[in-house]
């Protein structure tokens, strides 16, 4: 099982950028629909395909997520990420 670690994320208009454990992550905003992309060392090591859900928790992004080798997205993982309260 993959754990991605703390990290955070920062939107500007439909960019997204930030760092999540030990990856940088890019991507962008399309609707409710989040792309990402988790870099190290600028190689590519995982892409994902998330959707905004409130359903059971406040601001979670649930989705899957890929290896850089599929792709074609045709073996998904699923993962979410939580946004934790400010400090």
């Amino acid at each position: 099982m993959l754990t991605w670690g703390e990290g955070f994320l920062t939107q500007d208009q439909n960019k997204v950028t930030g760092v999540i454990g030990d990856y940088n992550v890019i991507g962008i905003v399309s609707g409710k629909k989040v792309y990402l992309v988790f870099l190290y060392r600028n190689r590519i090591y995982y892409t994902a395909r998330l959707e905004l859900s409130r359903q059971f928790v406040q601001d979670e992004l649930v989705g899957s997520f890929f290896k850089a080798k599929d792709k074609e997205q045709k073996y998904p993982s699923p993962t979410s990420f939580t946004k934790l309260k400010e400090r």
